[in-house]
């Protein structure tokens, strides 16, 4: 896969997923735009691209912020005259919190960053792609958008929303040649989720749910998504790729990891 000459834009690009993606593309020659809230840590991660020899810009901005994301897409027109993928990956995930005890401001900011993000991300790239008649937007969810998160606040509808966009815009952008996919990532060890797996017992529980025996890596996810964005996927469009070790569909490797007897009958 080769992005000579694309243009590639990444939110919440400064660690994680997004870090490992920004990278990806940017050792298969694409010139990369990365985004997140803290600019210092934006800025670590156009460095190590540039260490690499490639191309990068960096802007702090927040997505959930419509003005900011607007200056956001006008400076990578500014500066490259052209934006060929938008990969929509900040995300936020607040404290444990049970519907009935979440507040009003914690369920609107997870949305606003969650499902909000990428629907003004990605109007402001179809405004740039619709009139070139090509791109790719490429939104990653999570296995929460399949199934419920226990405790998890706003966080599995935000993605199961997030899903529902990548369809809605697949089939109305489709005959500009827009592709939009999503990507879910099953569990995987980032900043934002290494507290969970800091525990070996709770670790080892969670790795015996997923049928590959292992906890996932940003270095899991990133090739997919490369995948989507390339011209190899040229006629998928509205797709979801789950990246998650078989976990969605091992509902008895839960069972056991849960405690449940082979044979038991209640």
């Amino acid at each position: 896969m080769n992005f000579n000459d694309k243009v590639v834009l990444i939110t919440g690009g400064s660690q994680g997923i997004g870090e490992t993606i920004a990278l990806a593309f940017a050792a298969r020659g694409a010139t990369v735009v990365v985004t997140a809230r803290t600019e210092s840590n934006v800025s670590q991660v156009v460095d190590r691209i540039r260490a690499m020899g490639g191309v990068s810009m960096g802007v702090a901005a927040d997505v959930a912020d419509a003005d900011q994301v607007e200056t956001l897409f006008s400076s990578v027109m500014d500066r490259f005259g052209r934006l060929d993928v938008l990969v929509n990956n900040a995300a936020q995930l607040l404290k444990p919190c049970t519907i009935d005890k979440l507040s009003q401001e914690d369920w609107e900011r997870v949305l606003r960053v969650n499902l909000t993000g990428p629907f003004l991300c990605s109007h402001q790239a179809a405004r740039i792609m619709i009139p070139r008649q090509g791109g790719s937007i490429i939104n990653i969810t999570s296995i929460a958008a399949h199934e419920p998160y226990p405790h998890g606040g706003a966080y599995s509808p935000s993605k199961a929303g997030l899903l529902m966009l990548t369809r809605q815009c697949a089939v109305e952008w489709g005959r500009h040649h827009i592709r939009v996919n999503a990507v879910t990532p099953g569990m995987t060890v980032t900043p934002m989720t290494s507290n969970g797996y800091a525990d070996e017992k709770i670790k080892r529980r969670r790795e015996q749910m997923i049928p590959l025996d292992r906890i996932g890596l940003p270095q899991d996810i990133a090739p997919a998504v490369a995948w989507l964005a390339s011209d190899e996927a040229a006629y998928v469009t509205g797709a979801v790729i789950q990246v998650d070790g078989g976990f969605l569909r091992n509902l008895h490797g839960v069972m056991l990891a849960q405690g449940f007897q082979p044979g038991a009958t209640s």
